[in-house]
């Protein structure tokens, strides 16, 4: 594996997201994981939670994404 996608450790779950032709990623302990979309999630007005593995979720995790890349595509 390259630098730029090293092997996920044991134990852990990785995050990837693609804005444009700019990759993200985030790796999370897999014990962690249930927090940090709980915390991700508390974040907004809206009730996120309720959209997981939905279209609207994906559309609005997409979004998020977008908004937060550094460079605007």
């Amino acid at each position: 594996m390259t630098e730029d996608n090293p092997p996920i450790p044991s134990g852990w779950t990785r995050i990837s997201v693609q804005v444009g032709e700019k990759p993200f990623r985030m790796d999370v302990p897999s014990a962690k994981l249930e927090e940090c979309m709980a915390d991700f999630e508390a974040n907004f007005s809206q009730p996120v939670r309720s959209y997981r593995n939905t279209p609207a979720g994906d559309f609005f995790v997409r979004e998020v994404a977008r908004q937060s890349a550094p460079v605007r595509i």
